[in-house]
């Protein structure tokens, strides 16, 4: 007997070592447990979330995920990582937001390393090698001007394919992606020997700058500003004009003209001045005429190609007496108008209208008359061609006797209409936009929506002393009892903020993100959500959540937090 108690007692010892290794071996695997790291941007006061925003499927302590800012909901590596990449040491620009490429932004298949890509900002997803290279260029010593996003040119920008080392190209940065020759030569040109549009060190150009359009051969200059030491002929040459043998506008065979001012619109033919475009066959006078014309008969800027005008269009060079229209732009070609478009050059005595640039040919009054038109019976401003209204569109330049006011000036005293009646209501019975501080209006402030009795103030920000209905009330909502985005500090309001999407009765805040110290729900409703009973994202019965980050996206009933898109009910 004494032989077993002993036996009894060494299997005991045992079993209390094993147990108490296993308690040992237990609690360690307790302590091993992975601690979970908070989400990405999670606020201080999160207690209880145990991953990433945007995780994949239980990946409870991810090390990486760049950009996750967006609010990815499963990617399950580095944004745009393959899937077995779980350290990626790269990804260049994923600033913007790609969720799966396999490698480098604009990386090939399978590009594990990259060492180069220029100009990677521009998001480019799927070139080979550096922007602009042939396919297997991997260390290109070339390339000038790639910042324009160049996706395959095979050799320097517009060069020929088996240019390698190109020695030439000068302001290649302007993106030409397969030229076969110099800057520019875009239009054919299949043997310069000399560069168009030179402008960085050209020795001894022969031909033209800014031959831009593809003009093959010329033998004189088109605009010659950069540097040419001797042309003779071509002043503003900047149309293209492919093959004259003189100034623009000189008669044929003209090899020294003496005349031409400021042609630089490009006139390709005119027998004589300035400006004569329009087939004018005999003028005598000229704007820009040489200094000896010293009588001219005719119009100043005559662009219009009229013929034989007897009167002035556009006479604001100093015409001091010109009997008929000034800015006749129109076209009007009657030779005896007894009115003025746009008599604002110093004409003393004008009777009609000014600003008349619609081509209104006989109007009984003023469109926008100059300040000493003592008597007007019509607007000023008419600038949209009112022929004969009775009552003023914004006549804000002081008329004083208007029978009916769109912007009325400080002395009227009793008016019944609009302010700001822009848009021609002739009638209206209350106020539109009457920001400017009226005391005693009985409607609303900015009814531009037409509401023909309201009892209240619409949009009442500008100083009303005792609105009794909302602020901002923009919509026309006629019958709210409550305040529509209360942002500007009233200390009472019983209903949300930001109820801009006509929610009549709510009994929570939408949008409380003004400073209201004590909402008793939802945190960024600014969706129009119109009878939640807790936070947006919260379980029905959560009525005093403590977490939810980021729910201003509108999320209105997940049961979980932001990217916890795989049914996570509990969290740790």
């Amino acid at each position: 007997m004494p032989g077993l108690m002993v036996k009894k007692n060494k299997v005991s010892e045992i079993v209390n070592v094993l147990i108490n290794k296993n308690s040992i071996f237990l609690n360690s695997m307790k302590s091993q447990q992975p601690i979970p790291f908070t989400r990405l941007g999670e606020s201080q006061g999160i207690t209880p979330p145990t991953y990433r925003l945007g995780e994949s499927q239980g990946i409870t302590s991810p090390t990486y995920r760049l950009g996750e800012s967006q609010g990815i909901t499963s990617p399950t590596y580095r944004l745009g990582e393959s899937q077995s990449n779980t350290s990626p040491t790269y990804r260049l620009g994923e600033s913007q937001g790609i969720t799966s490429p396999t490698y480098r932004l604009g990386e090939s298949q399978g590009i594990t390393s990259p060492t180069y890509r220029l100009g990677e900002s521009q998001g480019i997803t799927s070139p080979t090698c550096r922007l602009g290279e042939s396919q297997g260029n991997t260390s290109p010593t070339y390339r000038l001007g790639e910042s324009h996003g160049i996706t395959s040119p095979t050799n320097r920008l517009g060069e020929s394919q088996s240019n390698t080392s190109p020695t030439y190209r000068l302001g290649e940065s302007n993106g030409i992606t397969s030229p076969t020759y110099r800057l520019g030569e875009s239009n054919g040109i299949t043997s310069p020997t000399y560069r168009l549009g030179e402008s960085n060190g050209i020795t001894s150009p022969t031909y033209r700058l800014g031959e831009s359009q593809g003009i093959t051969s010329p033998t004189y200059r088109l605009r010659e500003s950069q540097g040419i030491t001797s042309p003779t002929y071509r002043l503003g040459e900047s149309h293209g004009i492919t093959s004259p043998t003189y100034r623009l506008g000189d008669s044929q065979g003209n090899t020294s003209p003496t005349y031409r001012l400021g042609e630089s619109q490009g006139i390709t033919s005119p027998t004589y001045r300035l400006g004569e475009s329009h087939g004018i066959t005999s003028p005598t006078n000229r704007l820009g005429e040489s200094q000896s014309n010293t009588s001219p008969t005719y119009r100043l800027g005559e662009s219009k190609g009229f013929t034989s005008s007897t009167y002035r269009l556009g006479e604001s060079q100093g015409i001091t007496s010109p009997a008929y229209r000034l800015g006749e732009s129109k076209g009007i070609t009657c030779t005896s108008p007894t009115y003025r478009l746009g008599d604002g050059q110093g004409i003393t005595s004008p009777t009609y209208r000014l600003g008349e640039s619609q081509g209104i040919t006989s109007p009984t009054c003023r469109l926008g008359e100059s300040q000493g038109n003592t008597s007007p019976t019509y607007r000023l401003g008419e600038s949209h061609g009112i022929t004969s209204p009775t009552y003023r569109l914004g006549e804000s330049h002081g008329i004083t006797s208007p029978t009916n006011r769109l912007g009325k000036s400080q002395s009227i005293t009793s008016l019944t209409y609009r302010l700001g009646e822009s848009q021609g209501i002739t009638s209206p019975t209350y106020r539109l936009g009457e920001s400017k501080g009226f005391t005693s209006s009985t409607y609303r402030l900015g009814e531009s929506q037409g509401i023909t009795p309201p009892t209240y103030r619409l949009g009442e920000s500008q100083g009303i002393a005792s609105p009794t209905y909302r602020l901002g009330e923009s919509k026309g909502f006629t019958s709210s009892t409550y305040r529509l985005g209360e942002s500007q500090g009233i200390t009472p309001p019983t209903y949300r903020l930001g109820e801009s999407q006509g929610n009549t009765s709510p009994t929570y805040r939408l949008g409380e993100s003004k400073g209201i110290t004590s909402p008793t729900n939802r945190l960024g409703e600014s969706h129009g959500i119109t009878s939640p009973t807790n936070r947006l994202g919260e379980s029905q019965s959560n009525t005093s959540p403590t977490y939810r980050l980021g729910e201003s996206q509108g999320i209105t009933s997940p049961t979980y937090r932001l990217g916890e898109s795989y049914g996570i009910t509990s969290l740790a």
